[in-house]
């Protein structure tokens, strides 16, 4: 990748090495790798360059590693969120209960496993309306995903979640 796409496109704009200031990578060896890898190409262009390590694969290595329990914490929130969003119907009832409980955040994110961030924010995003949540479920004769708010190892793994994400 660097002997036939970096000299190309850099030397056609006219750019240098010695502007880089920094490097992000995930880590894998194409990128890092002492002799061939992309950094180190890349440092014998500027020996000047830092090279970090993206925290963002870390944080999704972290998340494999966390174990069930906050695994069931996601899984239940994506199926509490998807409920309201699969059908155009929910979100709109969902928001005009949301007002007159008087709550000014209201819209929900859609769950991503792609993105451990996305996760965090989504779960985030549902406990900030969690009693908004519990009462359209009891209302839409949903007791189960009702009883998801009444859980208390549930709510305090959803918590340890507010530190890592």
């Amino acid at each position: 990748m660097y002997s036939t796409f970096c000299p190309h496109i850099w030397k056609t704009r006219d750019l240098s090495w010695k502007g880089c200031v920094g490097i992000c990578t995930d880590g894998a060896s194409s990128m890092v790798g002492s002799i061939k890898g992309f950094v180190s190409l890349v440092e014998q262009e500027n020996p000047d360059i830092i090279s970090t390590y993206c925290f963002l694969h870390r944080e999704d290595l972290i998340s494999k590693s966390l174990g069930n329990e906050l695994k069931k914490v996601f899984d239940d929130a994506t199926k509490l969120v998807n409920f309201i969003k699969q059908r155009p119907v929910h979100p709109r009832i969902f928001k005009r209960l949301c007002e007159c409980m008087n709550k000014e955040r209201i819209n929900l994110l859609l769950y991503t496993e792609i993105r451990w961030l996305g996760r965090g924010k989504g779960l985030h995003r549902s406990f900030e309306v969690r009693d908004e949540l519990q009462k359209y479920f009891q209302e839409t004769n949903k007791q189960d995903f009702a009883k998801c708010f009444e859980d208390e190892n549930m709510t305090a793994e959803a918590y340890k979640t507010f530190f890592i994400t």
